[in-house]
């Protein structure tokens, strides 16, 4: 048990960058842009392989340990204004993807050293990719309509593309059994598999009377791989005092799974 070095936190390095911008084009057009950058390395103890696993490579045991490099980044550009005096606009499109590159180190393939009488002590067990690219339009204005407040209109489009992979871990980490405490992603494992989307809403919200607010929204989306879905929301609020209200909410709802939850597959050794 004193050669079990599982306990505690992995250790881990961890580095972002963010940026910010934006520019006035006329007194009612900014253009503006916003991005992150990270990365993260990562390793983690396994369980200790006694002597006699592999002992023509380490007599004394070994601890293997899983490795972790990712990046992940994204950025925004948009623009924005006002048109026809009263009408606010907003047009944006953002790019993001993740890489998460997982290793196996100070390991072995006991079964590929007992094939072949060798063995790497180091493994590329397989990537995960993730990314999505989203575009918007979005208007709204405000109605004088002889409520308490002005009667806000609010409208959009959307399209986005989500994209999801894994790759296979290289040759010798996916032998029979595989890399010891890591085997790599097989390749029945490994695939590649996106979707499209594009979505319209509409938001009316209003104060009737001082006080009681009614907030109407309705959305339409269309998956190329889970069809259409047609969602509502009816919300109402009365303010009693500055710190009383009562709320309540209707609504329907559809989240298509995200494609790792669709796709997500591995294979177990033991």
């Amino acid at each position: 048990p004193y050669l079990n070095k599982i306990q505690g936190d992995a250790q881990y390095r961890q580095h972002i960058f963010a940026a910010n911008f934006g520019v006035d084009l006329t007194p009612d057009t900014q253009l503006y842009s916003f991005g992150t950058y990270g990365k993260k390395e990562a390793r983690a103890f396994e369980n200790y392989r006694m002597p006699n696993r592999l002992p023509q490579i380490y007599p004394l045991g070994f601890s293997p340990q899983e490795t972790f490099d990712e990046e992940d980044y994204a950025l925004t550009l948009g623009i924005k204004g006002k048109a026809f005096g009263a009408w606010n606009w907003d047009l944006s499109s953002t790019y993001g993807k993740d890489v998460a590159k997982l290793g196996v180190a100070n390991s072995a393939n006991i079964a590929l050293y007992t094939d072949t009488g060798s063995t790497p002590l180091e493994f590329a067990a397989g990537e995960f990719h993730a990314s999505q690219w989203t575009n918007n339009l979005d208007i709204s204005r405000e109605f004088e309509v002889g409520a308490a407040t002005p009667l806000t209109l609010a409208l959009g489009l959307e399209h986005r593309r989500d994209t999801y992979a894994i790759v296979a871990g290289d040759a010798a980490s996916r032998y029979k059994e595989g890399a010891q405490s890591y085997p790599g992603f097989s390749l029945t494992d490994a695939g590649s598999h996106s979707r499209d989307n594009k979505a319209a809403y509409v938001n009316v919200a209003v104060q009737p009377v001082q006080g009681w607010t009614v907030d109407i929204a309705g959305r339409f989306e269309d998956f190329s791989d889970f069809g259409n879905a047609k969602v509502g929301k009816l919300t109402s609020r009365y303010d009693f005092s500055p710190s009383v209200a009562l709320r309540a909410t209707y609504s329907n709802g559809f989240r298509a799974p995200t494609l790792a939850e669709s796709y997500y597959s591995a294979t177990n050794v033991s």
